[in-house]
């Protein structure tokens, strides 16, 4: 058995490694539910194993996480970054 603090942390270790995931299949065009396996790069096999680990160890310790939550905690954290982001720049520009 876990903790909750031992489930959070590795969900915010997939979270990260998902980034590395995501951005390789970006820059193919691929999104993780369309991605063809036939022309992997060497990053792309060592991100997907990083992943896939994780994904062994979450399991392991009844953390239930799979590839379409991980990629909706992604895009939920990579589109609130970017809000913060914008919102400092909006307000950076108010103050000038």
């Amino acid at each position: 058995m876990s903790t909750k603090a031992e489930r959070a942390a590795l969900t915010d270790l997939l979270v990260e490694e998902w980034h590395d995931y995501a951005e390789i299949l970006r820059s193919r065009g691929e999104t993780w539910d369309t991605v063809s396996f036939r022309d992997w790069s060497d990053g792309m096999y060592i991100a997907s194993g990083r992943v896939h680990a994780l994904l062994k160890a979450a399991k392991i310790i009844g953390l239930r996480i799979d590839y379409a939550e991980i990629d909706r905690l992604y895009r939920e954290k990579r589109d609130a970054q970017a809000r913060a982001r914008r919102d400092e720049l909006l307000a950076d520009q108010n103050g000038s």
